[in-house]
């Protein structure tokens, strides 16, 4: 797209979301759904320290994406319901 489409676009949609192919990049998505609480899942995991600080997105239900870099020594699976309300999106054809 061109500078000028985009400006187009948000013109037309200024609520719209952003999706980002996940390419290069994973994300770990916390949710709160129903009985599901990806931020105490999270609080209550023994490794979170191996979670380190990074780029995050607000969503619009209220959970949190974080993002990181890919590592070519370092393969990273998807694994939806890693923890409750918590996946990790790395499939190349992730949004």
């Amino acid at each position: 797209m061109t500078p000028s489409e985009i400006e187009n676009f948000w013109d037309g949609y200024p609520n719209a979301n952003i999706a980002l192919k996940t390419t290069n990049f994973f994300v770990i998505d916390i949710d709160k759904h129903g009985k599901s609480n990806g931020f105490e899942s999270l609080k209550k995991w023994k490794h979170l320290n191996l979670i380190e600080p990074t780029l995050q997105a607000k969503t619009a239900s209220g959970g949190k994406h974080l993002f990181y870099f890919k590592r070519e020594d370092e393969p990273i699976t998807q694994m939806i319901g890693f923890l409750p309300g918590v996946d990790i999106k790395a499939h190349e054809n992730n949004y």
